[in-house]
């Protein structure tokens, strides 16, 4: 796996510090007040929305992935 690759694992808290990042500002952008829990929750949607796009790309599309987050976030 990855991970255990030290560029690779750099790449990836990267990668994951900013889509924590975003996690973050987008929460407190609509203001809900979930604090860190809805933070980290949105964070594993997020990751988990990712992993199908990438392994089921035949299936899922970032339109889906966008679709899903639209139903799932307050307007």
């Amino acid at each position: 796996m990855g991970l255990h690759n030290p560029d690779l694992r750099a790449a990836w808290r990267l990668a994951d510090d900013a889509v924590r990042e975003t996690c973050r500002r987008a929460l407190d952008a609509m203001g809900p007040d979930g604090g860190q829990a809805q933070q980290d929750q949105l964070h594993v949607v997020i990751d988990r929305l990712a992993r199908q796009v990438v392994m089921h790309d035949h299936q899922r599309s970032p339109d889906w992935a966008i679709a899903v987050l639209d139903r799932m976030l307050p307007a």
